[in-house]
């Protein structure tokens, strides 16, 4: 089952006048910052992000979903084809870190600022490769399905329609 082909199908459905941006926000302890970037565009976003607005940069990257058979696990890759040193230094300092990268990705249109879905589709990237012109990194399915659900704690102190 190719996921990549379906995708790109949703996406070339879309009325020619609107373009779709993908947008990753990167995280890892060994970090001051977080790294948001944006494809599809050369100049600088703000995006609302979970209420706030964050400034994404322009950054090429590709993101690729692994086909499905029953002998293999499904994989996520990233990569980042053309990158600025800055970037390069980030990912660099986090894969010498040994903690895996905190990777949220989730998709815009270029006339509204909010997200496509909210939250982000979350994933743990590990095996992350550097050379001078490619950083590559990888999320197999295991990296996030043993994730805690629901991530948010439903509590009557942050929802107090809970309370009966």
């Amino acid at each position: 089952m190719d996921y990549t082909g379906d995708l790109k199908r949703v996406w070339n459905s879309a009325p020619a006048n609107i373009r779709v941006f993908q947008a990753l926000y990167l995280t890892n302890p060994a970090w001051a910052a977080a790294i948001a970037i944006v494809d599809n565009t050369i100049e600088p976003l703000n995006l609302n992000w979970g209420g706030v607005t964050i400034a994404f940069q322009p950054s090429v990257f590709d993101l690729d979903l692994s086909t499905l058979d029953a002998n293999s696990l499904p994989e996520l890759s990233l990569s980042f084809p053309n990158f600025g040193q800055d970037l390069y230094n980030m990912l660099e300092q986090a894969a010498a870190s040994g903690s895996p990268i905190n990777v949220q990705i989730t998709n815009y249109t270029d006339y509204d600022n909010n997200p496509g879905y909210w939250p982000p589709l979350t994933f743990d990237l590990t095996e992350v490769a550097l050379d001078e012109n490619n950083v590559t990194g990888t999320a197999r399915r295991a990296d996030f399905i043993n994730r805690a659900f629901p991530r948010e704690v439903f509590n009557v102190d942050n929802y107090p329609g809970l309370y009966r």
